[in-house]
């Protein structure tokens, strides 16, 4: 019995303690389910936060997006004047207290880096000249310098206008605007320069000027770049004092537009500058003066340059004259047939420059220009030390006395 009682005390120990362990057991199934659950739950989150955080930054990329190109839609694109044409819009032209002031407004569009006007009365223009601007945009005013005290007072026609050089280098224009304004503080009446020799000339800027026809209306011939017309000028001042266009002609008194308005129109020739290279080196001058008709050496300079025109055949075609003598001779006949530029200009290959080495305004010395570049004319003279050589200066030098065009 005692040990039936054992056993069963045994056996409920070990019962007892099975089924302790079959608890820990479960216990511990429980405890890993628990915990594999918790851990499955926290990867899911994660997992979740992960695609939200990257669906965020997908939306924030679109509606990026979508702000640029709404702004893009909405901002404001600047209008630009076409090709070549600035927007500048002249308002009006006033006097007051003996000063003339034009008023003008860019627009939206660039700064004229120049005002130029001109004024006119009756058809006949007495003044003309050229106002830097400050650059700045918007509405703005500039002085025009027109000196009063000169003028009869009376009403006088003022045209004015914007220019401005582009990127690309290219002038830009803007439209040319009229005005009537009371000018003038003489009594005097107004002078009219004489009229004396004309040329034929290509506009390098645009430019206007007043018909016969005084009427605002028609009274505009408007000058584009490249046009040919006729300028009638006064030989004694150099200034333009005429013009011709397709039969329509008025008056226009300037001196100070007239190398930035007019070139004369000649296109220069490649093949008498060919001629007097291929004579480079020679010494004395014997071939040119014996051509000439002398027995003997003399100045030989237009000797040479007379000699290359004949090579060329331009002395009998009568587009050069044979000439020994520069001021007497040469120069003479360049003025008289209209074809004379002064100092300034950028002369084209084959032009006939003269010089004057005493700065008295006669020429001295005669020689052919070889070309022109960046403001330096390089040129062959005969007679240059006594030998054919070439030569260069600046454009406007003082030596340089001005240019005979030949109309090759």
């Amino acid at each position: 019995m005692r040990k039936l009682r054992k056993k069963s005390r045994i056996q409920k120990k070990k019962n007892f303690e099975k089924g302790e362990f079959y608890n820990k057991v479960q216990i511990g199934h429980v405890m890993r389910w628990i915990f594999m659950s918790v851990n499955i739950s926290h990867t899911f989150n994660i997992e979740k936060k992960r695609r939200y955080a990257k669906m965020l930054r997908k939306k924030r990329i679109l509606c990026s997006m979508l702000a640029v190109m709404t702004l893009l839609c909405n901002m404001p694109v600047p209008v630009q004047a076409a090709e070549g044409v600035l927007q500048t819009e002249v308002l009006s032209v006033r006097e007051e207290d003996g000063q003339v002031t034009a008023v003008y407004d860019t627009k939206e569009g660039k700064a004229p880096d120049q005002i130029l006007y001109a004024v006119s009365k009756d058809g006949q223009f007495v003044w003309d000249s050229i106002v830097e601007t400050s650059g700045k945009s918007g509405k703005q005013y500039c002085v025009l310098d027109i000196p009063e005290e000169t003028l009869e007072r009376d009403q006088y026609d003022v045209v004015v206008w914007g220019q401005s050089k582009g990127e690309d280098g290219e002038k830009q224009t803007s439209e040319i605007y009229a005005f009537k304004v009371n000018l003038g503080t003489s009594a005097d009446n107004l002078v009219i320069p004489v009229v004396q020799s004309s040329k034929t000339m290509v506009v390098n800027m645009p430019f206007a000027y007043i018909t016969k026809d005084t009427s605002m209306e028609e009274a505009i011939c408007y000058l584009k770049e490249g046009d040919t017309v006729q300028v009638y000028t006064d030989t004694e001042e150099n200034a333009v004092v005429y013009v011709t266009k397709d039969g329509i002609s008025g008056y226009m008194y300037s001196r100070s537009l007239t190398n930035k308005v007019f070139d004369l129109h000649g296109a220069g020739s490649d093949e008498i500058v060919e001629v007097a290279k291929s004579q480079l080196g020679n010494v004395g001058g014997a071939p040119y003066w014996s051509w000439y008709g002398f027995n003997g050496r003399v100045e030989w300079c237009a000797c040479f340059v007379s000699w290359c025109a004949s090579q060329c055949g331009y002395i009998e075609a009568g587009v050069i004259p044979k000439f020994a003598h520069c001021e007497f001779q040469g120069k003479p006949w360049f003025i008289a047939n209209g074809q004379w530029m002064d100092r300034n200009c950028e002369p084209e290959p084959g032009y006939i420059i003269f010089f004057d080495w005493g700065g008295d305004g006669t020429a001295d010395h005669v020689g052919i220009v070889e070309k022109c570049e960046n403001g330096i004319v390089y040129t062959i003279e005969g007679n240059s030390s006594d030998a054919c050589k070439q030569r260069s200066y600046p454009v406007g030098s003082s030596k340089i006395n001005g240019y005979g065009v030949p109309a090759y």
